[in-house]
Parts: C-alpha cells; structure tokens; sequence
C-alpha cells in the first residue's frame, strides 16, 4: 500500500512538471514575439504603429482577463 502512493505521488509529480513545462514553452514562443513587436510598434518604438499596439494591447489585455472570468463564473455556478 505505501509503496502504490509513492508511485502514484511520483507519477502525479511528473505530469503536472510536464504540463507545466509544455504550457511555459509554448508561452515563451507566443509571448516572446508578441512583446517585441508591441514595444517595437509603441509610440517611441523603432516601428510606431498606433493602430497595430492599440490592437495587440487590446487582444493581450483580454487574454490576461479570461483566467479571472473562469474563476468568477466557477464562483457563481458552485456558490462557494
């Protein structure tokens, strides 16, 4: 029995380090690129685009939001 939980402890370990991982990797190859091209496209940027910033700050900001209105409606839907 105690050897099945540290199995089970270490297998759970390992998935949530890997999904972890996966996640922060494919974070870095969209967010990288994202955040130079809205500092290159700001108004003192190398590139100022006000129409390109305004419209990847936008699709950021409403990204950043989504965490927050998951938890806000699992909130409302279990009453806890």
């Amino acid at each position: 029995m105690h050897d099945q939980l540290i199995d089970l402890l270490i297998s759970g370990t390992i998935d949530t380090l890997l999904m972890v991982g996966v996640s922060a990797f494919v974070a870095f190859l969209i967010g990288l690129p994202l955040a130079v091209v809205l500092v290159c496209s700001a108004e003192h940027g190398i590139y100022p685009s006000k129409s390109l910033n305004h419209t990847l700050g936008w699709l950021v900001n409403i990204t950043c939001s989504v965490p927050f209105l998951i938890l806000m409606v699992a909130h409302i839907v279990t009453g806890k």
